[in-house]
């Protein structure tokens, strides 16, 4: 099982890598912002909210839809747009524990990603063990697409908690 290790500049820009090289880029265009882009090698993928509440979004790749997004009470839930009965389910691994796992339709799992803090840094990264191949692009849109998720689950808890105080 890999380990990817992702990366953050300034909070609005996050790498992963998996043995030294560059699987994929995250950026964001303001800190607080929940669309994104995504850049595998030369290509760039965007992801774009939707609706009403912003609880939906779309993976576009010029233009094109790859994946639908859903954001649900028990997790997010990520439809391939070609394979709609195919879906995988972001969820926390439990209640006290750190970290989201990634789930494909039949219930394996796909990523395990935890959270990791650098406080000398002041900034966050993730690790994520894979449990598929990361030689495809579609493997490595999902991570980014799965990281962002859990990076807005955490940005939603800690805005929370600052809120409830």
């Amino acid at each position: 099982m890999p380990l990817i290790t992702v990366t953050s500049e300034k909070n609005n820009r996050y790498i992963a890598l998996l043995d030294g090289k560059e699987l994929g880029i995250l950026i964001y265009p303001k800190w607080y912002s929940q669309d994104a882009e995504i850049e595998i090698g030369r290509t760039q993928y965007i992801i774009k909210n939707k609706g009403f509440w912003r609880t939906d979004s779309e993976v576009l790749k010029v233009g094109k839809m790859l994946f639908r997004i859903k954001t649900k009470w028990r997790g997010t839930v990520i439809i391939k747009f070609n394979e709609p009965h195919h879906p995988y389910m972001l969820e926390p691994k439990g209640w006290f524990s750190n970290g989201y796992v990634l789930k494909d339709y039949t219930g394996k799992d796909v990523f395990v990603m935890t959270q990791e803090f650098s406080w000398k840094k002041w900034s966050s990264g993730f690790e994520a063990c894979s449990h598929i191949d990361m030689e495809d692009e579609d493997s490595k849109v999902l991570l980014m697409v799965s990281l962002h998720y859990y990076r807005s689950a955490l940005n939603a808890a800690a805005t929370g908690v600052v809120a409830a105080t």
